[in-house]
Parts: structure tokens; sequence; C-alpha cells
């Protein structure tokens, strides 16, 4: 039983130095080993327990039967791997992106929205572009889509369409 015990606290005591040597280089290390069938279910305890996840790096210890490795040692046929995860910053960064690319979606959908609804719907004499744009440079004008639509958008669009 003892035997076990400190077979156990070897694989944790390897599992911990190689976690902490990855740290170290910033996950510019491959981190893995070979062992032994018996106790996989404390091992897989272990490995889990020992996994890494901060805001700069992150991995996980994964486990599979490996023909080299017990070729090497029939003895320990299991192959361990540190393998490199997504960091809490990462999964943040992408997280943004996903909600901006849907938010840009969103955006581009209403425009076409406007567009279609413009190119079908409306017709309008220059007159009527330079009342708007006046509306628009005194506040007054607002999308239903939008809110109010920036001065800048509606006189560039209005000197472009002057010229």
């Amino acid at each position: 039983m003892s035997s076990e015990k400190e077979q156990l606290k070897g694989f944790e005591s390897l599992v911990i130095k190689l976690k902490n040597e990855y740290a170290e280089k910033n996950g510019a290390v491959t981190c893995e080993f070979s062992t032994g069938e018996e106790m996989l279910v404390e091992k897989l305890g272990i490995l889990n327990k020992h996994s890494l996840h901060n805001n700069e790096l992150s991995a996980f210890w994964i486990m599979f039967p490996c023909n080299t490795c017990k070729g090497y040692h029939e003895d320990r046929p299991i192959h361990v791997l540190l393998q490199d995860g997504i960091s809490f910053q990462n999964q943040a960064d992408l997280s943004n992106i996903k909600v901006l690319h849907s938010k840009i979606e969103q955006q581009n959908h209403e425009l076409e929205v406007i567009k279609t609804h413009c190119e079908n719907h409306i017709s309008m004499t220059p007159e009527s572009v330079a009342e708007l744009v006046e509306l628009a440079l005194k506040g007054h004008y607002s999308s239903p889509h939008y809110g109010k639509v920036p001065d800048s958008i509606i006189e560039a669009s209005y000197l472009s369409d002057t010229k």
C-alpha cells in the first residue's frame, strides 16, 4: 500500500515539476512522459488537479495508450502530455471578438434593410439633401435604427454628393 502511495507521490512530483517548467518557459517547452497502467483513476485526478490556467497561459494534462511508449518501456504504455489550452485572457478576447462580430453582422443587416428601403422608396433632390444635411447639422435628424446620425458622416456624404 505504501508502495502505491510512493508511486503516486513520485508521479505527482513529476507532474508538478513539468508544469512549473512549462509555466517558467511560457509554454515554449514540451512536457511529456510515460507511465504504467496501475492506479489510472488516481493519476487522472492528479493530472486534473495540476492543470494550468491563468491570464497568460493555459494547459491541461492528457493521457492515452501509446505503442511508442510501450516499445521503449513495456511496463509504461501510457503517454502523458501537457497540452496547450486557451488562457483566460485569450478566452475573453475570443468572446469579445465573437460579440463584436455579432454586432457587426447585425449592423450590416440593418444597413442592408435601410439601403433596400432607400433604393425602393426614396428619391431625393439636391434641395432635399441640403435640407436633410441642414437638419442633421442642427441635430434634428435621427435614424430609427441608430439614433442621432453623426454630423461628420452626413456632411461628408453631402460634400461628396455635391462635387
